[in-house]
């Protein structure tokens, strides 16, 4: 299903649908906004996406893109492990908390404001942000962020900020297909424990299809996974 969507095969295109080439247009006078209001750091150009990274032909009205060029802030956790504990102020996330569907808080520990507070200066979650799993065994799992909480992250979890233009969900469904997943586990880096570096997915290729199919697409993906799970 997820491959049949990221290819843009799952449902009918309409040509009365804004191009993902405008999308794009607006994407960067966003981001170009925010740097100058100082929201965000100016980026260094990404380089073109080669014949060899796209992995199929995509449909009329739709672009492949850099993760990195439609993203607003691409981050993750702490590198160093801080003291968490079964309670406190503020909720720390790592690896094990992130599922398919959301965050799983039945385990969650605590930081204290201070830790949290010199985390969340360089990683800050908020609602609707993506989380991916970048380090270890559950190296792929996504979520969106549904906690309107600011909390805390270790670093086995990345934070992307979508631009306007992307979807949240749809930017989740894209990286949880099999096309993302092999992208992200070819040539992974780390002995111990494996690990998707910040500049790959930085650089990774995604299909961009116009909001409105986005928006299609993932009604579509709910629906179809909604049959499966009551066919299972």
């Amino acid at each position: 299903i997820l491959t049949l969507a990221v290819q843009g095969k799952l449902v009918p295109q309409d040509p009365a649908d804004e191009p993902a080439s405008v999308l794009l247009e607006r994407i960067c006078e966003e981001k170009a906004r925010l740097v100058k209001a100082g929201k965000i750091r100016k980026e260094r150009p990404l380089a073109a996406i080669a014949a060899e990274e796209k992995p199929f032909a995509l449909p009329v009205g739709w672009e492949w893109v850099r993760l990195g060029a439609v993203a607003k802030k691409i981050t993750d956790g702490t590198h160093h492990s801080p003291l968490n504990t079964a309670s406190g102020e503020f909720k720390y996330i790592s690896a094990k908390n992130i599922k398919p569907w959301g965050v799983e808080l039945s385990d969650v520990t605590y930081v204290t404001r201070e830790v949290h507070e010199e985390i969340y200066a360089r990683c800050d979650p908020e609602l609707g942000d993506v989380l991916y799993i970048k380090d270890g065994a559950t190296t792929g799992v996504v979520t969106v962020n549904p906690l309107a909480e600011p909390f805390s992250m270790l670093s086995s979890v990345a934070l992307i900020k979508p631009s306007c233009g992307l979807r949240s969900d749809y930017l989740a469904l894209v990286m949880a297909s099999p096309v993302f997943y092999g992208e992200m586990r070819a040539g992974m880096t780390g002995v111990a424990i494996t690990r998707v570096t910040l500049a790959k997915l930085i650089n990774a290729t995604l299909p961009l299809p116009p909001l409105h199919e986005q928006s299609r697409i993932v009604a579509r993906v709910e629906e179809l996974m909604a049959l499966c799970d009551a066919l299972e």
